[in-house]
């Protein structure tokens, strides 16, 4: 996979790993593939690319150094980044995932090869550097595997395996089924894909400790997050919405208190803390979802009336949150409610 080759003087394989869309999940991921690799007695460099509304090349100071703390050396093309790269972390914003799959497969397919069948890097960096053997799994010359996170609809899910296959790439449908900032490498992951990928995955012995493979093609996998989501998402537009409206009849406490009770006792109110705070941090990204959810449920034959109205609701929210501070994480719901207006 990728240069399957060892650092030149040291018995200690190397694995080169990248993340497209360094943020959050991507730096968790990080440290706890490193610390995983260390206890088996490999070495792994992680680069990553950012394309965020606020997070992009030329990258902020701040930024730079926020993924150098989880040993993440940002590049300023997805080429870049993925140049050499054993494994490829997809990890976007739901409407960005077909176009940055493309972009990756792109990237991939048009990768300069040596002689020796090791994929050279963009900006001068080394042919050496990101050489891999995963536990004797990878072979040199073997493809790279693309680890796509998005929770992104099956359709897009098909069009970007697709363009990877064309570029001799493996691909995995990962998706992620709980709170990554909760749960770390013990989140749950259904994937789905390939044979071939999925052993290849699963010989990469990343550290992730609640993988459920569903053996079936890449896109199933995708399919159960976004209808998850259509639960999830729309039991926080559902609070968020009556909570606002409490808020403005003057009753709050009275309305939230009985929510609380109603989930029962502190598994409640940690509950409910989570689903609203939750909702104003990544409202954006998350109407973003829906709106797959939504097209995934028409094409079940499915009407979305609670999703549409999730999403919509989502939308809504991220605007009313574009100019405000987030509160801080002790902040109660009422409060989180007071700082929207």
């Amino acid at each position: 996979m990728g240069n399957g080759s060892e650092e030149s003087g040291s018995a200690a394989p190397t694995l080169t790993v990248a993340f497209v869309g360094a943020g959050e999940v991507a730096r968790i991921f990080a440290a706890g593939i490193a610390a995983h690799a260390g206890a088996t007695g490999r070495i792994v460099r992680f680069r990553g690319f950012n394309a965020g509304r606020r997070n992009r090349p030329p990258y902020a100071a701040d930024f730079r150094e926020l993924n150098a703390q989880t040993g993440i050396t940002l590049a300023d093309t997805v080429a870049e980044a993925v140049a050499g790269a054993d494994i490829v972390f997809s990890s976007v914003v739901a409407d960005q995932a077909e176009s940055t799959g493309l972009a990756i497969a792109e990237a991939l397919g048009t990768g300069v090869v040596d002689e020796a069948g090791v994929a050279g890097s963009v900006s001068g960096a080394s042919a050496t550097d990101g050489a891999s053997t995963m536990d004797g799994a990878a072979n040199s010359g073997a493809a790279p595997l693309v680890i796509d996170l998005n929770a992104t609809t099956p359709e897009a899910i098909r069009t970007v395996k697709a363009a990877l296959d064309t570029a001799g790439a493996r691909f995995v449908d990962a998706s992620i089924m709980d709170t990554v900032p909760v749960f770390r490498m013990g989140v749950p992951l259904c994937i789905s894909g390939d044979p071939e990928a999925i052993a290849a995955f699963t010989a990469a012995d990343l550290g992730f400790t609640n993988v459920r493979d569903l053996q079936a093609e890449a896109g199933t996998a995708s399919t159960a997050k976004v209808l998850r989501s259509v639960v999830m998402k729309a039991l926080e537009a559902s609070l968020v919405e009556s909570f606002r409206a409490a808020e403005k009849a003057g009753i709050l406490d009275v309305v939230a208190d009985s929510v609380v009770a109603t989930f029962d006792d502190m598994l409640g109110r940690t509950l409910v803390d989570d689903l609203v705070k939750s909702e104003m941090l990544h409202a954006r990204r998350r109407a973003a979802e829906m709106e797959g959810a939504v097209s995934t449920l028409e094409d079940l034959g499915v009407s979305a009336f609670v999703s549409a109205g999730a999403r919509d609701h989502l939308a809504h929210i991220a605007e009313l949150m574009h100019d405000r501070t987030p509160v801080a994480p002790e902040a109660t719901p009422a409060e989180a409610i007071r700082n929207l207006g």
